[in-house]
């Protein structure tokens, strides 16, 4: 009896060794390139993720854009193909995105808001250069989209210094506005 299960083991891993090799002529005919020409494939909300994303862009931020680029409108129980557009709200533990849709599933503009978030170098030394001894309080980055106008991303800090208090709003540059 053990014979037979070890004979039984031998021929079914000999087997299973074998079916992993590939012919040489399957494995050329399994590859071939298709170019497509004349066709541009992208993702709905590109524009919008190329636009408001840079090297700088905070981690948990870009986390909600993405979220907010890949939502499907059209899955929704309040979609109507005639009807639009549509508002939707996200949010995560740092701020919150308001984009309205186009009936298409196009994010027309973005209204975004998050508070405490990782600042670019440029900024954060744009501040402690031009006011050494002042520290940060509380900081919200703002982000402002538009498909025909563009992007506006704002700094604001609240500083402060003993009891004084100073409001700062600061470009993603470091170029300070007010």
């Amino acid at each position: 009896m053990k014979a037979i299960v070890f004979g039984m083991l031998f021929i079914g891993l000999t087997s299973l060794g074998y079916a992993q090799e590939l012919n040489k002529e399957a494995k050329e005919d399994e590859t071939q390139e298709v170019v497509l020409e004349g066709v541009t494939v992208t993702a709905l909300n590109m524009e919008y993720l190329e636009r408001v994303h840079d090297e700088v862009t905070p981690e948990v931020v870009k986390e909600l854009e993405h979220k907010a680029a890949r939502f499907k409108i059209k899955g929704t129980p309040i979609y109507f193909s005639e009807v639009g557009p549509y508002e939707v709200h996200f949010s995560n533990s740092k701020g919150n995105i308001i984009a309205t849709y186009n009936r298409k599933g196009k994010i027309m503009a973005s209204s975004e808001k998050f508070k405490d978030v990782a600042f670019p170098v440029a900024v954060r030394n744009s501040v402690f250069k031009e006011y050494p001894d002042w520290k940060i309080k509380s900081s919200v980055y703002l982000v402002s989209y538009h498909y025909n106008k563009g992007v506006k991303k704002l700094y604001q800090f609240q500083i402060g210094k003993d009891s004084y208090k100073k409001n700062l709003k600061i470009d993603v540059d470091g170029n300070i506005l007010n």
